[in-house]
């Protein structure tokens, strides 16, 4: 038995179902104009004729396209294996590279989405923005990277070593070896936890030492303040070499020099013994405490005294004469 008529030249077949025997549902036929293979029941190749395109259906429904505008798949293209493939979320189209991992494009927002688990991990929108959900790393330095860590933004340069931002304080903070070494507020302020070098002289800084404010000139060599006291003291070689307190009292501990001259100044040479130098050599007035007595010395030797009686004391001889 057999369906439709044989034309001759063509040998082409017209009328119903061309069937190699026994099964009755793999064959040719014709709808209208268009060609169609069957394999099943409603699982069939179709051609389409007016669209210029081959129909791939299964179980009735269009699965796969194929015509000039290229290859149409209804649900996932998979590539190799089932996990790898290309499909649509609704109208977003994604690339799946395994079970829940896959890099999405949606559409309303313009965003490329990179799903690992099922979950977002990483947003790039179209000003090309990246927004990630964990760290970034700019390099493939694990040590480097950005993210957030404890809800503040950080940029990461090494273990334990980066800057993070504080949004409540509004301040950065300078974090080495997992300590906060420094922070700058909205106001410019900066505190440090240890020296602030102002150059690359590192013996020129500030700092807090043994709770004293204190300015370091060189190794030894500070000027400190001691809130306790509200005194300044000028130290050189870690030795006080004067103070200056809020009256206004400045108290040296070695010579004071009254001007530019060296050899004209204020000292106290020996305990409880003052002494207004007037030259070198030994020129010099000097008040002893415990005697309360003047002195006055010329070329080292002691010329005169003044008691508290107001009795003069001569070396030499008393002259009078017209002129001082």
């Amino acid at each position: 038995m057999h369906y439709g008529s044989d034309t001759g030249a063509g040998h082409y077949f017209e009328g119903g179902v061309i069937s190699p025997a026994p099964d009755m549902r793999f064959g040719l036929r014709f709808n209208s104009v268009d060609g169609i293979l069957d394999f099943d029941a409603n699982d069939y190749l179709y051609y389409s004729r007016s669209n210029d395109e081959y129909l791939f259906l299964i179980g009735g429904t269009a699965q796969l396209a194929l015509g000039s505008g290229g290859l149409q798949v209804s649900n996932v293209l998979t590539v190799g294996d089932g996990n790898f493939g290309m499909s649509l979320n609704g109208t977003s189209p994604y690339v799946a590279f395994d079970s829940g991992d896959f890099i999405g494009y949606n559409r309303a927002a313009d965003t490329f989405n990179l799903n690992i688990g099922n979950v977002t991990k990483a947003t790039l929108d179209s000003s090309g923005a990246l927004s990630t959900i964990g760290f970034v790393y700019p390099s493939s330095d694990a040590a480097f990277f950005v993210g957030i860590a404890g809800g503040a933004p950080i940029v990461n340069f090494d273990s334990l070593d980066y800057l993070a931002f504080n949004r409540t304080t509004n301040t950065y903070a300078f974090i080495v070896g997992n300590a906060t070494r420094a922070t700058i507020d909205s106001s410019g302020n900066i505190v440090s936890a240890g020296y602030v070098s102002p150059s690359s002289d590192t013996n020129f800084n500030m700092a807090v030492a043994g709770g004293l404010p204190t300015l370091t000139f060189d190794a030894g060599d500070t000027l400190s303040y001691n809130r306790s006291t509200n005194v300044f003291s000028f130290n050189i070689g870690s030795a006080a070499k004067a103070t200056l307190d809020n009256s206004g009292n400045f108290v040296a501990y070695g010579a004071l020099l009254a001007s530019a001259d060296a050899n004209f100044g204020l000292s106290i040479p020996v305990a409880n013994i003052p002494r207004i130098t007037m030259d070198t050599g030994g020129d010099y007035i000097s008040y002893d405490r415990a005697a309360n007595k003047y002195y006055f010395v010329i070329g080292g030797v002691n010329v005169a005294s003044i008691d508290a009686s107001g009795n003069m004391r001569l070396k030499g001889t008393l002259t009078q004469s017209v002129t001082p």
